[in-house]
């Protein structure tokens, strides 16, 4: 039987943000990936995924974050979880994995990091 999840997306700061409610497990994590890349712009900056309300996460997960990362990585674009509860956390420390993802507390978090960003790309712009 499939984990239900309720999948939403939404633009901010020129990122996709998909919005995840439910657990994320072997049973829905292709239907998961599928979702996320018929809803990804390819003229985004990057991928958010909003863990908020998660409250679980197996190794099906894990593998679909880490292809979503690598794919990401390959059109040079960011890829940030977001609202991760300490199960998930954990899990991807047990994993040995989490030194690879960009981790936010909350959007008010990746907003400072995109204002940093914005404010290092006009320093760095020739006068």
């Amino acid at each position: 039987m499939e984990d239900k999840i309720l999948l939403g997306t939404r633009k901010k700061f020129n990122y996709d943000i998909i919005d995840i409610s439910g657990i994320l497990s072997f049973s829905n994590s292709n239907r998961f990936k599928e979702y996320v890349y018929e809803n990804i712009s390819a003229a985004s900056s990057g991928l958010v995924l909003n863990l908020q309300n998660v409250p679980h996460i197996d190794s099906s997960a894990l593998s679909a974050f880490i292809e979503l990362l690598r794919s990401m990585e390959r059109s040079d674009g960011d890829m940030y979880l977001l609202h991760c509860n300490e199960r998930v956390i954990n899990l991807l420390r047990k994993a040995d994995i989490s030194r690879y993802f960009n981790i936010l507390r909350d959007e008010q978090e990746l907003s400072k990091r995109m204002n940093l960003e914005e404010l290092d790309n006009l320093l760095s712009e020739p006068i």
